[in-house]
């Protein structure tokens, strides 16, 4: 049988002696998911995409019964709840991944809003695994446990909630049939020509950042078309025309073929029946998010600057 990637890169920091430090965890894991939430809801209707901050808002208000949930569960166990602050540097990284990489998303919608919240379920399912098997306390490890189990059951009920949203996006609830992919080869093709359409506009984006008085965004967005055109092969790109805007504007512009390469890659890589196929679609979604992730980061420090314009 494949072995599926785990949903947690490393082990969680620190031990988790007691049960105080469990409930603080637990505290601190839907408090984060809270406040997490709440950002990326005043985001998107920043925007004007009332239907995902919608999502968003909906998903706020069943953390924040989550997180009432835990209070519930201390009062029963007759412990306190310690603050929040005291426990988030426990939390793996892999908790905090999915909402960096989208945070500044142009290609968000209430389906990929649905499937970041499951994701995180599944990872927080995950942690309070570890726990239980790692957990000297067998209380520590029964809660750990019910914890667990508790988190499944909102994964199970976030998965409906996003084919519901899969299906509500697209009229018939099928999207257009994308060519197969059934082998290694087919799977290299399709990676060039994503490459390929990426560099195209990445060229034309930092040509415009360039002529914007960007320079260092120009060079981010460049060496990003230089790399895309390597792996498609030959020069890697057209010339396609230069588009118009501000800094943070045509960085949006940037992440849209990086997000839909991410989206296929994504769908292969949970379909992938083969260890060959499913090894390079991770491959390349990593060096994906990679790339999302240094858009993501200048577009925050330009968000930073009420002109768009670092000095």
């Amino acid at each position: 049988m494949m072995e599926r990637p785990p949903l947690l890169s490393t082990e969680p920091r620190g031990g988790i002696a007691d049960l105080e430090a469990l409930l603080g965890l637990a505290n601190a894991v839907e408090e984060e998911a809270v406040t997490r939430y709440a950002q990326l809801a005043g985001l998107m209707e920043q925007r004007g995409d009332q239907a995902t901050a919608a999502v968003f808002h909906e998903m706020c208000e069943i953390e924040r019964r989550h997180v009432e949930m835990v209070a519930g569960l201390a009062d029963s166990l007759q412990r306190p709840v310690p603050p929040a602050a005291g426990f988030a540097w426990h939390l793996p990284p892999d908790i905090a991944e999915s909402w960096d990489a989208v945070q500044h998303s142009a290609l968000l919608t209430p389906y990929r809003a649905l499937a970041i919240a499951v994701t995180n379920e599944e990872r927080t399912f995950a942690l309070y695994s570890y726990i239980a098997a790692h957990a000297d306390d067998p209380a520590v490890a029964r809660q750990a446990e019910a914890l667990a189990r508790e988190e499944l059951t909102h994964a199970a009920e976030l998965r409906v909630r996003r084919r519901i949203a899969y299906h509500s996006e697209v009229p018939g609830g099928t999207r257009p049939a994308a060519a197969p992919v059934e082998s290694l080869a087919d799977f290299r093709d399709l990676d060039a020509r994503l490459m390929r359409q990426a560099a195209e506009v990445h060229r034309a984006v930092a040509s415009a950042l360039e002529a914007a008085g960007d320079g260092e965004s120009a060079r981010l967005v460049a060496a990003l078309a230089q790399r895309e055109g390597r792996i498609a092969g030959g020069d890697g790109a057209a010339a396609i025309a230069r588009p118009a805007g501000q800094p943070a504007a045509l960085l949006q512009e940037a992440l849209r073929p990086l997000e839909a390469a991410s989206e296929r890659y994504e769908n292969l890589i949970t379909a992938a029946t083969q260890e060959d196929l499913l090894r390079a679609a991770q491959a390349a979604l990593q060096r994906v998010v990679e790339a999302i992730a240094a858009l993501g980061a200048r577009l925050h420090r330009l968000s930073e600057h009420p002109d768009g314009v670092l000095r």
